[in-house]
């Protein structure tokens, strides 16, 4: 096995022609927003006699901790008996560019988490470095089905949402000012870290038609705003922001979301990360109680895991698992 460099046109392709489970975080756009934001992406083909069967793409996320190789939601593998030698030539890999750890958060089926630890790789302490429980609904239900199927306060909002008077406008980056006012008072509100204004304005211009701002008003009055990615498979919850209201404003936004995925022939639509339903001390289970009100399937993958390669790695897993207590998701 060989991890090879690719183009992005390469990368495109076969991200599009991988029919198993895939987020955009491995499709070539992302990648191009990563490297735009300063950091050093790798677009790694898989390579099995000369034959791509795989796709890695992956980013090198500088620390004073320690520099990690990480690969999210990948590696896209066409065969997955592939997957402990992958393993082996991703180290490989890691250690020749000088990481001090190898990360992967993988979107394989828990079962896999026993071939990670025979490799000697070790649960990661950060709490879903990118969501390893997601709930998806079906993008190409009727909207009667689409009804039926949510819990019934969910159903009840719904319903609000024409009674309020709720208008939803969808855009790009002509709606990014007033997202990112929203996104203030709610980070004002919620007392969580932002992201940085700039790196979504990047995402808005490299992304294109396939990230898309659904931005609700009632009477011209920006309420909520959900930022969505769209590829072939499916649209993804991203980000979200509002003004505290009891109206369904949020609901209405993602509404507009789920039928904008089925107008582009999506499969699904992402709801992106949720908690466990039972820790109610967790700091996103209001969140997830929201998104878990749309019904759907609740999906839940391999643990991300990590692999040692210098000492840096238990000063890094210290100082994550030491946050991740702090921020209260154990």
């Amino acid at each position: 096995m060989k991890l090879v460099s690719i183009s992005a046109s390469e990368q495109a392709a076969f991200y599009a022609s991988f029919s198993g489970d895939k987020t955009f975080l491995q499709g070539a756009k992302y990648g191009t927003w990563r490297e735009s934001i300063g950091e050093v992406n790798h677009r790694l083909g898989v390579f099995m006699d000369n034959a791509l069967v795989g796709l890695a793409q992956c980013q090198m996320i500088a620390a004073k901790r320690g520099n990690i190789l990480l690969c999210s939601h990948g590696p896209l593998l066409n065969d997955m008996t592939l997957l402990p030698d992958f393993l082996d030539t991703f180290t490989q890999f890691a250690r020749a560019e000088k990481a001090d750890l190898a990360r992967i958060s993988p979107l394989l089926p828990v079962e896999t988490e026993t071939v990670f630890e025979a490799g000697k790789w070790k649960k990661s302490a950060p709490y879903m470095v990118n969501p390893s429980r997601t709930l998806t609904v079906d993008a190409q239900l009727e909207k009667a089905d689409l009804l039926a199927q949510m819990k019934k306060s969910t159903r009840y909002e719904m319903k609000q949402i024409e009674k309020a008077q709720i208008v939803v406008k969808q855009g790009g980056m002509e709606l990014l000012n007033t997202f990112w006012d929203l996104h203030e008072k709610t980070v004002a509100r919620q007392k969580f870290t932002p992201f940085a204004k700039g790196k979504t304005q990047k995402q808005l211009d490299i992304f294109g038609d396939d990230c898309q701002i659904f931005l609700a008003m009632i009477d011209n009055v920006p309420m909520a705003a959900s930022l969505i990615v769209f590829d072939d498979a499916a649209g993804y919850y991203h980000q979200g922001s509002s003004v505290r209201d009891k109206r369904p404003i949020a609901h209405a936004t993602l509404l507009a979301a789920i039928e904008e995925s089925k107008k582009r022939g999506c499969t699904f639509f992402n709801f992106w990360g949720l908690s466990e339903a039972e820790n109610k001390k967790h700091p996103w289970w209001g969140l997830s109680r929201f998104k878990r009100g749309f019904g759907g399937t609740e999906v839940e993958y391999a643990h991300a895991y990590d692999f040692p390669i210098t000492w840096k790695y238990w000063l890094c897993h210290f100082v994550e698992k030491r946050r991740r207590k702090k921020r209260g998701y154990e």
